[in-house]
């Protein structure tokens, strides 16, 4: 394994060789601080390990540098430190149990402008956290806001074949994941706090588009695009390695997302508490558009669903909901209900929909409250237009 550490400001550029990694280690352990590659390919059989504050790599100035790892080892790994930057590298998996890139245990950390390559046997991008052990240890790391801070994921492209993570941003507090393209594989959200995502365009994952897992507080994740999830859009589900967990007020926001052509829900919220999912646009996905399981005080409104399943569904442990100011479309053969409540859901409020197509309204069988208003409309004659969206184009301006 490479050690690289540094401890004063310098520069060195690198060229394709044998020994490019040996020559950056010895560069960083005299005390340089910059690393520039020249345009190459470069091959690396070691694990690189970056360990000090302050360390930049980056490529000179419109040149395509590539480092192509072997079957077995990690790529970079970047560990116990703070403002570092990673900016223009390619960087591509073996065909084993390689990982491009690790951030552990840091903080101030960037990574930008990148293209990571993964393979169909791990993660591609994996923001791991700090160190503890996994268990009440990692749990109690989590309430206690002992997490990495402040680090940011932006402006990558990332291309995975795994059915698991193919982006992992895990225990991580006041940090931001955004405008990345993200293909073949899932973004995942894992006990975060006070993180932004943003601006992701997820296509062709083996799995969801978006996972998060609970506890995750004050997360807003808003304005992706995903595209043909062989699961659902966005998921939220319980993390079970680390033991039980109760629920709190997880003041989740899904907003301004588009979700087309999941073989799963568009957006289904698990164990939810607190949740609001709103100005979502979701259209063909095979099971519901919105779902809710579990879930309690979760608001869902002013969301345009198109052709799913049911376009919104709550199970009949998901109470004290909100569903309102929503526009709904189904033609039949494609759509069974616009809304459902299944039996013995409670206390939950329809309310101000719009309801276009062949879908109806359906409230449970339930001995408890659920409040139906007479103003939700079902009319052939509101104006509802879900136009189809160019990947590329800010879909904002498609919508009518």
């Amino acid at each position: 394994m490479t050690s690289l550490k540094s401890a004063n400001f310098d520069h060195i550029i690198i060229s394709s060789s044998k020994s490019w990694d040996l020559t950056t280690s010895s560069f960083l352990n005299s005390g340089g601080k910059t690393v520039i590659f020249k345009a190459g390919h470069y091959l690396l059989d070691r694990q690189l390990l970056i360990s000090t504050d302050y360390v930049t790599l980056i490529c000179e100035d419109g040149a395509q540098v590539t480092i192509s790892l072997s079957d077995e080892t990690n790529g970079l790994v970047i560990s116990d430190c703070a403002f570092v930057t990673i900016k223009g590298l390619r960087i591509r998996a073996g065909h084993g149990n390689s990982i491009p890139i690790t951030l552990s245990a840091v903080a101030n950390c960037l990574v930008t402008d990148c293209f990571f390559y993964g393979n169909s046997n791990y993660f591609t991008v994996y923001w791991a956290g700090p160190k503890l052990v996994k268990g009440l240890e990692t749990f109690k790391g989590y309430t206690q806001d002992h997490l990495d801070h402040n680090n940011r994921f932006c402006h990558n492209v990332v291309y995975g074949d795994w059915n698991g993570d193919c982006l992992t941003f895990a225990l991580q507090k006041n940090g931001i994941c955004s405008h990345n393209i993200i293909r073949g594989g899932k973004l995942a959200i894992y006990l975060c706090s006070r993180s932004q995502i943003h601006h992701n365009y997820i296509v062709d994952s083996r799995s969801h588009g978006i996972v998060i897992s609970w506890p995750s507080h004050k997360i807003t994740v808003h304005h992706n695009q995903i595209y043909r999830p062989k699961d659902g859009g966005i998921t939220t589900m319980n993390q079970l390695e680390h033991g039980a967990n109760p629920s709190t007020n997880f003041q989740l926001k899904v907003s301004h997302n588009f979700i087309e052509d999941g073989l799963w829900s568009g957006i289904e919220i698990s164990d939810g508490h607190g949740v609001i999912i709103e100005s979502n646009t979701i259209k063909r996905c095979h099971g519901s558009g919105i779902s809710l399981t579990r879930s309690i005080h979760c608001q869902v409104s002013q969301n345009k669903i198109s052709d799913c399943t049911k376009n919104i569904l709550l199970d009949a442990h998901s109470n004290v909901n909100h569903v309102t100011e929503n526009k709904m479309v189904g033609h039949k053969g494609k759509t069974d209900l616009a809304v459902h409540l299944v039996d013995d859901t409670s206390e939950n409020t329809v309310s101000n929909n719009i309801i276009l197509g062949y879908p109806c309204i359906k409230i449970g069988n339930s001995i408890y409250k659920n409040c139906y208003q007479n103003d939700n409309q079902d009319s052939n004659q509101i104006q509802f237009k879900m136009n189809s969206f160019h990947p590329y184009l800010n879909y904002h301006d498609q919508i009518g």
